[in-house]
């Protein structure tokens, strides 16, 4: 059975680290010309592939469905979160896009 209190812990250890790099590396993909939807996009994928990284690396492999499903919705959320605190940042520093 998957370990949902080490998930959690790894959670609150790794967030900050997933979510810069998610802000930094879609800033990074928008120098390419890469906005609007599609930088949406970026971030989410992004997201996903660091925050699942980062959950495999703290916590290990994990054997079930449950465990893979926690680790793809901690990556899906990092990636949501990194891209709306993103435009939030944008809109509060008055820039369009």
């Amino acid at each position: 059975m998957y370990d949902f209190t080490s998930f959690f812990s790894a959670v609150a250890e790794n967030g900050v680290f997933v979510l810069a790099a998610v802000i930094g590396l879609t800033t990074f993909v928008g120098e390419f010309g890469v906005e609007g939807k599609w930088k949406k996009l970026a971030a989410l994928l992004i997201g996903l592939v660091f925050g699942g990284c980062f959950q495999v690396a703290a916590l290990g492999t994990p054997d079930t469905f449950a465990g893979w499903f926690s680790i793809v919705m901690y990556g899906i959320i990092m990636g949501l979160t990194a891209s709306g605190l993103y435009d939030t940042g944008k809109k509060l520093m008055g820039a369009e896009g």
